[in-house]
């Protein structure tokens, strides 16, 4: 398969919304292992499995109202960008600790 910028941005987009590498391999007409191998490259947060992790966060009401509204701009829901950023945290160690110090 032949990846062309549009099938790049939606293997992303895919991996941001928490879809597996089936599920995004059938959508594009590929297998998992393509898949698989293109996100490593791209360093993108895909797995061959759901993530089960579910996360019940409360945040005041003047912060989740500041987070919503800047979400919006992106164009993606609020857990969706959440996860985003809980991805590229726990991707970073120097990260991790700088947050958790």
């Amino acid at each position: 398969m032949k990846w062309t910028d549009e099938k790049l941005v939606l293997l992303g987009y895919w991996a941001g919304q928490g879809k597996t590498a089936d599920q995004v391999a059938q959508k594009l007409g590929t297998d998992k292992v393509t898949v698989l191998r293109k996100a490593d490259y791209c360093s993108l947060p895909l797995s061959s499995q759901p993530s089960p992790l579910r996360l019940d966060v409360r945040l005041p009401a003047e912060v989740w109202e500041a987070f919503r509204s800047r979400s919006a701009k992106t164009g993606l829901p609020p857990e969706i960008v959440m996860r985003q950023i809980l991805c590229v945290c726990a991707a970073d160690p120097e990260l991790i600790r700088n947050i958790l110090d």
